[in-house]
C-alpha cells in the first residue's frame, strides 16, 4: 500500500515504514505529524486518485530528525570589475517516518459519493454526473451503454459534445434528453434526464 501527498509544495510517494526527507516542518523529535493532502491512494490492485485531494485521507507520521542538509557555495564574479562574491547555503529539512495511512478512503466512483437518483413530480430524474451507466441501466432501465472511452453519465455526455460543456447544454440520446443542471468548474455534476419514462 502506498500514497502520494503533497507538503512544501512538493509531492512524495510515501509507504508505512518509509524515512522520507521533506521541506522543514515545525516541531520537535517524536512529534505526530499527518499530512492531509493525499492526492492517491493505492492498496493492492485498487488506485483511488482525488481531484486534487482524497476526501477523508490522510497519512500520520512521525519526526524523526531536525537537520540541515549539506552545505553548497554560490560564488559570483564579474570580469575586470573587481566583484567577488562567496555565499553559503544549507537547506533545511525535517525528516519523518511514516507510520500508516488511514481514513475512510473515497473517490469520484464509489457509490456513496454519487449520492441517490433524485426523482421529479413530472417523471424526469436528475442524476449524479459520476453516476455509473451499468447502474443506471440495471437499477433504472435507462439505455445507456458504457464505452472503452467512459463508464459514467457525465462521461457519455462529454463524449457526444466532443468539448467542454456549459451549464444548460443538452443531448439526445436513445429518446431521452439529458441536460446539463450543475457544473463545478469543468466537472459535469448533475444531469436532468428527461424522456421516456422509466421503470
Amino acid at each position: 500500500m502506498y500514497a502520494v501527498i503533497q507538503t512544501g509544495g512538493k509531492q512524495y510517494r510515501v509507504e508505512p515504514g518509509q524515512d522520507i526527507q521533506i521541506e522543514k516542518l515545525p516541531g520537535t523529535v517524536g512529534d505526530a505529524v499527518t499530512f492531509d493532502q493525499v492526492l492517491a491512494v493505492k492498496s493492492g490492485d485498487d488506485l483511488k486518485v482525488g481531484r486534487p485531494t482524497l476526501a477523508g485521507a490522510r497519512v500520520v507520521a512521525k519526526v524523526v530528525e531536525q537537520g540541515k542538509s549539506p552545505k553548497i557555495r554560490i560564488f559570483k564574479k564579474k570580469r575586470t570589475k573587481q566583484y567577488r562574491r562567496t555565499a553559503g547555503h544549507r537547506q533545511a529539512f525535517t525528516a519523518v517516518v511514516v507510520e500508516e495511512i488511514v481514513g475512510e478512503i473515497r473517490d469520484e466512483y464509489d457509490r456513496e459519493e454519487r449520492g441517490p437518483v433524485e426523482r421529479l413530480p413530472d417523471g424526469s430524474m436528475v442524476v449524479s454526473g459520476s453516476a455509473l451507466l451499468k447502474d443506471l441501466k440495471t437499477d433504472f432501465a435507462l439505455p445507456f451503454d458504457e464505452s472503452p472511452d467512459y463508464h459514467t453519465l457525465a462521461g457519455l455526455l462529454l463524449a457526444r459534445l466532443k468539448r467542454i460543456p456549459r451549464g444548460g447544454e443538452w443531448i439526445d440520446e436513445n429518446g431521452y434528453k439529458l441536460t446539463i443542471v450543475d457544473m463545478e468548474g469543468r466537472r459535469i455534476v448533475k444531469i436532468k434526464v428527461e424522456g421516456n419514462k422509466p421503470a
